[in-house]
């Protein structure tokens, strides 16, 4: 899996050397009809020639889910309503996808095709793998009450969360102007207790 972004604690977000970034292609972001997405995401990959886009990928998490007492993994949408394209024919494929139903709009600045900031990719591809699957982190409960993050995408990340719910193991953190606006994001975590 290729990383672009390192964290840091003392300096934060912080992205690889422009060399190392020569071959990124260019990321968009398509906005469809609620549940629409996997719809959409299948019309893409079925009907817009491979040689318009490199990848089109639905960012999801790992969650742990109680049905029946029994606990399952399941994935759920990072970022609901959203498709996610690495692309540089942006207009050729909105061509393509403005008659389709549960295509909206690629997300636009002044009527023009804008892919998403370096820095947003990189933190989208920070927290997923290359099948855009964020994985479950797992967290250790300090002596002192503190969380500790010993795996996943949460890990290094500890002053970012907000709020951990451990019934439900899952972990908040908050992320400002990502994709256009403050979003809270819901990542699956598994919290043991210290021996």
């Amino acid at each position: 899996v290729q990383i672009f972004i390192i964290y840091h604690k003392r300096f934060g977000w912080r992205s690889l050397p422009k060399k190392e970034q020569q071959n990124l292609k260019i990321m968009y972001v398509i906005w469809t009809l609620a549940k629409s997405e996997e719809e959409l995401k299948t019309k893409i990959d079925r009907d817009i020639p491979r040689n318009f886009y490199k990848s089109c990928f639905i960012p999801k998490r790992k969650e742990l889910r109680k049905y029946r007492g029994e606990e399952k993994e399941v994935l759920v949408k990072l970022f609901p309503g959203y498709v996610f394209i690495d692309t540089e024919e942006p207009e050729r494929i909105h061509l393509k996808l403005r008659s389709e139903k549960e295509y909206i709009k690629f997300l636009k600045s002044d009527d023009r095709f804008v892919p998403i900031e370096k820095w947003e990719e990189d933190i989208i591809r920070h927290f997923t793998n290359e099948e855009g699957i964020a994985d479950l982190s797992l967290g250790i409960k300090e002596s002192d009450g503190k969380i500790k993050i010993l795996s996943g995408p949460l890990k290094g990340m500890e002053d970012k969360i907000t709020h951990i719910d451990r019934h439900k193991k899952k972990a908040k953190i908050k992320i400002d102007n990502l994709l256009g606006r403050d979003r809270v994001l819901t990542f699956g975590l598994e919290v043991v207790e210290k021996n």
